[in-house]
């Protein structure tokens, strides 16, 4: 399996996937059905972005249960709990343009459009324009949901 903490990055992929605590680190269900979909269109490349609670679960270190196929060209791991010390509630701005493409994101899903507009198809918003503090802390994000 691939023990190491070097995660495969790319700038872009055709198809980008979030697993909600599933692949790569746990076996069966969701994750095979993920594995079997990346590995069956291999035309394209994929990017995985891997959410989960905590990376120790009872003491014990999340691993990675699968090999990567060579079309999955970038994985992002976060985990929502790990730092829950480390952050602290404060007031912050937040990006204009980043909530402004959230926001057309929203009105789109609204509107029933069938194009996702064109700066959240770039991993670069997900890593650098719109970060999980701006989420927890940002006055803009209560505005969007209004």
């Amino acid at each position: 399996m691939n023990e190491t903490k070097e995660f495969p990055k790319s700038d872009s992929v055709d198809v980008m996937l979030f697993s909600e605590g599933t692949y790569p680190y746990v076996k069966g269900g969701v994750s095979s059905w993920l594995l079997q979909l990346i590995k069956g269109l291999p035309e394209y490349t994929f990017g995985v972005c891997f959410i989960g609670a905590q990376e120790y679960v009872d003491g014990h270190k999340m691993e990675i249960s699968y090999e990567f196929p060579p079309n999955l060209k970038h994985l992002e791991v976060h985990y929502l709990f790990d730092d829950k010390d480390n952050l602290v509630p404060k007031k912050i701005k937040g990006s204009d343009a980043g909530f402004e493409a959230v926001s057309d994101l929203y009105e789109s899903f609204k509107s029933n459009a069938k194009e996702i507009p064109e700066v959240l198809q770039k991993i670069k918003f997900y890593t650098e324009d719109v970060t999980f503090k701006d989420f927890l802390f940002s006055k803009k994000i209560v505005a969007i949901y209004k």
